[in-house]
C-alpha cells in the first residue's frame, strides 16, 4: 500500500493532503478492507441495514500549512445514522495528529448544520475525562460514529497517513458523486454498496 502510494502525489499543499480516489480504490488492499465482511457486519448492524460506502479517503495530516476545519471538534452530519472506519498507516502518537473523540457525544442529537468548537468549549460541556484519544502503530483500526464531537489532532512533530472509510444509510447530500473505474481486480465487491465509489460493472466483478 504504502509504496503504491509513493508513486502517487496527493493534492493539497496544507495541512492535509488527500489522494484522488482513483487512487484511493485501485490502492493494494483498500477496497477490500472497505468491504472486508467483519467490517460491513459491523456497519450494517449499527445502522440497522446494509451499509452505504459514501466516503473513502486517504489523507497525510503535516506538521506545516494552515490547519483545516476538520483539525478542529466539530461533528460530520453526513446522514441520520453512521460510523466511519479509520486505520492508521503510519504510526501515530502525541504530536502527529491522532484521532481524538468525545465519550457520549454520538448519542445527542446533532445540530442541522456544521460548525467548529474550540477545546476550551469542548472541555467545559463534556469535562476532560470525555477526550479519548487514540494513538497506536502502523496498521492499528477503530470505528466510530463521527455524528459526535471528535477532531484529527494538529500534526506538531511528524506526518500522519491514515485511511477513512465512511458507512451510511444514503448518498451525502452535500456530495456529487462520480464513480470511478477499478483498474485491478477487486473480487466480491457488492454493487449496492459500493455504488457510489467505483462504476457498477467493477462492483460486480
Amino acid at each position: 500500500m504504502l509504496a503504491f502510494l509513493a508513486e502517487r502525489r496527493p493534492v493539497g499543499t496544507e495541512a492535509l493532503a488527500n489522494y484522488q480516489l482513483t487512487d484511493v480504490v485501485n490502492c493494494p488492499h483498500a477496497m477490500e478492507l472497505a468491504n472486508h465482511p467483519y467490517l460491513l457486519a459491523l456497519a450494517g448492524s449499527y445502522l440497522g441495514c446494509a451499509p452505504t460506502i459514501s466516503t473513502i479517503g486517504i489523507r497525510w495530516s503535516r506538521p506545516y500549512g494552515q490547519s483545516a476545519t476538520v483539525q478542529s471538534f466539530h461533528r460530520d452530519p453526513d446522514d441520520w445514522k453512521m460510523v466511519k472506519f479509520f486505520a492508521y498507516l503510519t504510526d501515530v502518537a502525541e504530536g502527529t495528529g491522532p484521532h481524538v473523540f468525545i465519550a457520549g457525544s454520538q448519542r445527542e442529537r446533532p445540530p442541522l448544520f456544521a460548525r467548529r468548537y474550540s477545546d476550551e468549549d469542548v472541555a467545559n460541556k463534556y469535562g476532560e475525562k470525555a477526550f479519548i484519544t487514540i494513538e497506536g502503530r502502523r496498521g492499528t483500526m477503530f470505528m466510530a460514529d463521527t455524528s459526535g464531537v471528535h477532531k484529527g489532532a494538529v500534526a506538531r512533530k511528524g506526518p500522519r497517513l491514515m485511511l477513512e472509510v465512511g458507512y451510511t444509510l444514503l448518498p451525502i447530500y452535500a456530495f456529487d458523486y462520480h464513480p470511478v473505474t477499478l483498474t485491478r481486480q477487486v473480487l466480491d465487491l457488492d454493487p449496492y454498496i459500493n455504488r457510489l465509489i467505483v462504476r457498477p460493472c467493477d462492483a460486480a466483478r
